[in-house]
This record gives C-alpha cells, structure tokens and sequence, in this order.
C-alpha cells in the first residue's frame, strides 16, 4: 500500500511538473501561440493581469502574430458587434438589455447568455482605447448531440459572414465526440485581422464543451 501511495504521488508531481512546462514555453516569444490552444486562456493570460492595457495590447499582438494570414476579413461581425468598433458601453447596454449578470474585471464575463439554446457564458476583451477586441462564447452540455448541434449551427453563423473554414480537425458528429474522452471537433477561420474558432470537446465526465470565440488580430 505504501509503494502504491508513492507511485501515485511521484505520477502526480511528474504532471505537475508537465503542466508547469508547457506553460512556461507558451509564455515565450516562440511559445506564447500555444496561449490560444489552452483551455482558460485567450489573448489576455492571467500572468498578465499586472500589465496596463497597453502592455497587455503589445502582449498581446505579439501573441497573435503568428496566427494571421494574408487575406482580410469580409466581416468582423459576432453577436451584434463589430469587432474593434463597438464600445465598453454598447456592449455594457446589450448585456443590460438581454438580461445578463455581468463582473467587469479584466475580461467582462457575464452569465445567462443563450448559446444556441444553451444556457452559456459570455466574455469580452478590449483595447485600451475600450473598443471591443474579442468575444468568447462557452456552454457545457451532457448529450453529445446537443453539443454537437450547437457547434454546427455555431460554425454556419461564422460562415455565413467570412466563409469557408481555413482549418477543420476532427468530425461534427455525436457519436465521433461521445466515443471517448478529448474527442473534439474544430473548425477554425484565419485572417489577416481576424481569428475566428468553434469547438466541441468532450470533458469525460464533464460532458461536452462547446466554445466559439472571435478575436480581431
């Protein structure tokens, strides 16, 4: 039992020890990409929170350079937003006006959002002049069907205002994300000035993630 308990403990410690790794490069200028592929981080990390808003914006423009292609946006439309024109108070009455309990930290979040049916979050990230920069939709269901719905209808909005995908991993299908845990679908649209992910990820016991996020580069 007592080498049993010490196999354990030395399992979790090599984890940590992992984890610790992996975000220590991602906070290195040929890491810091790896910010966007990690669950709970975006374009503002929480190890920045002591920057100003201008140190966050340069943080984060370096951060975002090596996602940018060649090619414009046709639209920076999400919600009823124009990313990098719409305001700290537009998106504070929209929020008033749909009913949602909103903590105005570093990033907005607000709770009570409706994701496809889903009852959601909601956050939002902006620059230091206060325009709108990103919105990051979340939601957390138990049937993979109902994640796997929300993701399509999620992935057709986007496309409806930019296009096909740049980027697809993984199959928009409940029975592909139910059959084990990590299972994800993914589709991804890239710009020159705009970055734009829907996903579905199976959590295990967790159920199923759906996220969608926007992000002006």
């Amino acid at each position: 039992m007592v080498r049993t308990r010490w196999k354990v403990l030395g399992a979790a410690a090599a984890l940590s020890v992992a984890a610790v790794a992996v975000i220590g490069v991602a906070h290195t200028p040929m890491g810091r990409p790896l910010l966007a592929y990690i669950p709970g981080f975006s374009s503002v990390c929480p190890i920045g929170a002591e920057l100003d808003p201008v140190q966050r914006a340069q943080a984060r423009a370096e951060a975002t350079r090596g996602l940018r292609t060649d090619t414009p946006a046709p639209s920076h439309r999400v919600l009823a937003f124009e990313l990098g024109q719409t305001s700290k108070d537009d998106v504070r009455g929209w929020a008033r006006d749909a009913g949602l309990r909103c903590e105005e930290a570093l990033r907005w979040t607000c709770s009570g959002h409706r994701l496809e049916g889903l009852e959601a979050t909601v956050s939002f990230g902006f620059d230091p002049q206060g325009r709108l920069l990103e919105v990051e939709q979340r939601a957390r269901v138990s049937d993979a069907a109902d994640a796997s719905a929300a993701t399509v209808a999620l992935a057709r909005h986007v496309e409806s205002n930019v296009g096909p995908a740049t980027l697809e991993r993984g199959r928009m299908d409940a029975g592909y994300l139910a059959a084990a845990p990590l299972r994800q679908h993914l589709r991804e649209f890239r710009f020159a000035d705009l970055r734009a992910r829907v996903s579905t990820t199976n959590l295990g016991e967790r159920g199923f993630a759906v996220r969608s996020v926007h992000q002006a580069l």
